[in-house]
């Protein structure tokens, strides 16, 4: 019999420890009924790590919302390197030789529509987060209102978006041949 009891209480020990993060011996089980109850009691209120299933939930929620948010930032700082490196290349391909009319107007509308893009994330930037003063005085709303290439935003956008995808997908090739040359080894 006492055999048997041994035993259930070593099953109950394992399977409080399966579920909550304890280290139940059955000596423990036995010398602490109560306590055996309790944590039965509270294993259907928390997961295997401790917390509840409602903490549990959030943060899944949470670091799902986290990860969309840095995917979002990668696809930005992509697309920002990506138009800084064609702007860098241009301008080195300017000292060798003199460009069209046309690729240089195109890269200066590029190179100052990123510039303003960089101060219009700058200008609400507040040192004390009790003002609404903003850098220098500049607003959203003004710097897009003195933009003398808003009417162009979309013709820069149908030239840029096929380079860029050409650019992407170049670097992506090069990225994968590499990859299967190590994968090769």
């Amino acid at each position: 019999m006492e055999q048997k009891r041994s035993k259930s209480l070593t099953e109950i020990a394992a399977i409080i420890n399966e579920e909550l993060p304890t280290h139940l011996t059955s000596h423990d089980c036995n010398e602490y009924p109560e306590l055996v109850k309790l944590l039965q009691s509270l294993s259907s209120h928390l997961t295997s790590s401790g917390t509840s299933y409602d903490v549990h939930r959030d943060v899944i929620q949470a670091e799902e919302l986290l990860h969309q948010k840095k995917t979002i930032w990668l696809q930005y700082k992509l697309l920002y390197s990506e138009l800084q490196d064609m702007i860098t290349e241009f301008d080195i391909s300017c000292i060798d030789m003199n460009p069209a009319s046309d690729s240089e107007k195109f890269y200066k509308t590029l190179s100052d529509l990123m510039t303003r893009c960089e101060i219009e994330d700058t200008v609400d930037c507040f040192a004390d987060p009790d003002t609404t003063s903003s850098l220098l005085g500049l607003t959203r709303a003004g710097l897009e209102f003195r933009n003398p290439h808003k009417k162009l935003k979309s013709a820069i956008q149908q030239k840029l978006i096929p380079d860029m995808e050409t650019r992407l997908k170049k670097k992506c090739e090069t990225l994968l041949s590499f990859y299967e040359s190590c994968s090769a080894i």
